[in-house]
């Protein structure tokens, strides 16, 4: 949940901040890719699983990333037990 606020917050910053720069100023500081997205953007948290401990919720995580299918993870406490994000 924090990293949902803290992205929301963040998108916001940058959306007023695209909305406030020219046109030219835009297409200065931000090359697209040949996909047509932002090069250098960071992808998304996902919410992967929810675990019961947080070895198990840690474990998943990094055999996760040292298997090349995401980039990074975090496990944090809940009500539930231990989410598993991904990005």
């Amino acid at each position: 949940m924090r990293r949902l606020i803290t992205g929301a917050l963040a998108a916001a910053a940058t959306g007023a901040a695209l909305f406030t720069a020219s046109a030219p100023a835009l297409a200065a500081t931000a090359p697209a890719s040949a996909a047509g997205t932002v090069a250098g953007a960071a992808a998304p948290w996902r919410l992967y699983a929810v675990y019961s401990t947080e070895a198990e919720c840690g474990r998943i995580g990094h055999y996760l990333v040292n298997s090349d299918r995401y980039d990074n993870y975090e496990c944090s406490r809940t009500l539930r037990g231990w989410e598993l994000w991904v990005q």
